[in-house]
């Protein structure tokens, strides 16, 4: 019964990266679902330029695992028929590998500031994000970006085979890093500030 979801997902995938239509693909089991444009499929994971579709815009990029979608949508709504004059056409991304994992994992981290893992599984409805600080063959560490937009002290490991999802170039991914570095730049004038007065 696996094998013959997985067929017709699949099926459906190729016909979508070929076509270039919006789809809807349902990862039910974690209560997942995610609408966009078919970028690449591998042996193992696909990739969609993601779309927000309350505000009808692209919110960047998304990676899951195809053995956990259960079914795909092919949309068929306005939004379809008049991508073209709404601007709503995919940026592929030649330089994200997505043979394997490890291949995604470092060709993101490689060029976009920030990634995000999900371990759906292992911990469900949670987005760790980060930069990779070391990326074993069965391991990944990253440097976290806290909920706060605060930079974690300590680096946390993640098993590769637990994550689900990898997501980059998110609106919510690049305001947290800008409040970040607004953070980290009004404490260095604050610590210059003081270190000013205390010299005087």
């Amino acid at each position: 019964m696996t094998m013959k979801i997985k067929k017709k997902v699949l099926s459906v995938l190729q016909e979508a990266w070929i076509d270039g239509g919006l789809i809807e693909v349902k990862r039910e089991r974690f209560g997942a679902s995610e609408k966009g444009f078919v970028i690449d499929i591998s042996g193992e994971w696909l990739l969609m330029h993601v779309l927000d579709g309350d505000f009808l815009q692209f919110n960047g990029y998304g990676a899951v695992r195809l053995r956990d979608i259960t079914k795909v949508e092919k949309n068929t709504d306005w939004v379809t028929r008049a991508r073209g004059r709404l601007g709503l056409e995919p940026v592929l991304l030649p330089d994200v590998l997505l043979v394997d994992l490890p291949g995604l994992l470092s060709s993101v981290n490689a060029h976009f500031p920030v990634l995000g893992i999900e371990r759906d599984a292992a911990v469900p409805q949670t987005l760790h994000v980060g930069r990779i600080q070391k990326l074993r063959e069965k391991s990944v560490t990253l440097r976290e970006l806290g909920a706060q937009a605060e930079w974690v002290v300590s680096e946390i490991r993640y098993p590769l085979r637990e994550i689900t999802c990898v997501s980059f170039g998110t609106t919510y991914m690049g305001l947290l890093l800008e409040f970040a570095r607004i953070q980290e730049a009004e404490a260095a004038l604050e610590s210059d500030e003081s270190e000013n007065q205390d010299i005087s």
